[in-house]
C-alpha cells in the first residue's frame, strides 16, 4: 500500500467478529476465572485447581489479543483467533457433549449448548477465512 492511499474499510463483520469473540471468549472467562477462583478460596472447602484457573486465564488473554490483533488488521492474530477459539468452544462442545454420556436422563440443554459451541467455531472459521477477509488483511 502507498503512503497516499486510505487503509482498506474494515467490514462490518469483522468488527461483530472480532468484539463477540473478544468479549464472549476472552474477557467473560477472565472475569468469570478470577472471580470463581477467589471466591472459591474464602468460602468454600472445595476449591478449583490452579492449573485449571491458569489454563482457562491464559486462554482468554490469549483470545482477547488475537481479538485486538484481528480488529487492528493483523492477519496473524486472524490466523491465531481461528485456532483460539477453536480450541475455546472445542473445550466446551467437549464438556457439554461429555455430559450427555452419563447415566442420567437426557439433558437437552447440554445438546444446545454443545452444538452451539461447533457452531461458532464453524462460523468463526468460515467468515475469518473468507475470501472477503483474507483480501482486507492482505490489504491492510
Amino acid at each position: 500500500m502507498n503512503k497516499n492511499e486510505n487503509p482498506p474499510d474494515r467490514p462490518l463483520g469483522l468488527w461483530l467478529v472480532t468484539l463477540w469473540n473478544g468479549l464472549a471468549a476472552g474477557l467473560a472467562p477472565l472475569v468469570l476465572t478470577l472471580m470463581v477462583f477467589f471466591d472459591s478460596a474464602e468460602r468454600s472447602t472445595q476449591k478449583p485447581s490452579w492449573a485449571g484457573s491458569l489454563a482457562s486465564l491464559l486462554l482468554a488473554v490469549m483470545i482477547l489479543a488475537a481479538a485486538v490483533f484481528t480488529w487492528r488488521g493483523k492477519n496473524p492474530g486472524r490466523v491465531a483467533l481461528i485456532g483460539l477459539i477453536g480450541l475455546h468452544y472445542g473445550l466446551l462442545a467437549i464438556r457439554y457433549f461429555g455430559l450427555l454420556a452419563g447415566p442420567d436422563s437426557f439433558d437437552w440443554t447440554a445438546l444446545w449448548r454443545g452444538l452451539r459451541a461447533v457452531l461458532w467455531i464453524i462460523i468463526n472459521t468460515w467468515y475469518l477465512g473468507s475470501k472477503r477477509i483474507r483480501t482486507f488483511f492482505a490489504r491492510s
